[in-house]
């Protein structure tokens, strides 16, 4: 099982902000029941933005 997390920042990101919001996720996520228990990992994967519709809409 997977859990994404979602954040959203209005500024650009320093490491010291993306640092901080990856230390919040990891706390919300120990707190989990099922990741307390052992039955439920946690990965936090960076989101990146999708650019595959700019090639469409070029001219």
């Amino acid at each position: 099982m997977q859990v994404l997390f979602m954040g959203r920042l209005h500024t650009q990101p320093t490491d010291a902000i993306l640092k901080l919001v990856k230390a919040e996720a990891e706390a919300i996520a120990a707190d989990l029941p099922l990741v307390q228990a052992g039955c439920l990992e946690v990965q936090l994967l960076p989101l990146k933005p999708y650019t595959g519709l700019a090639s469409l809409f070029r001219n």
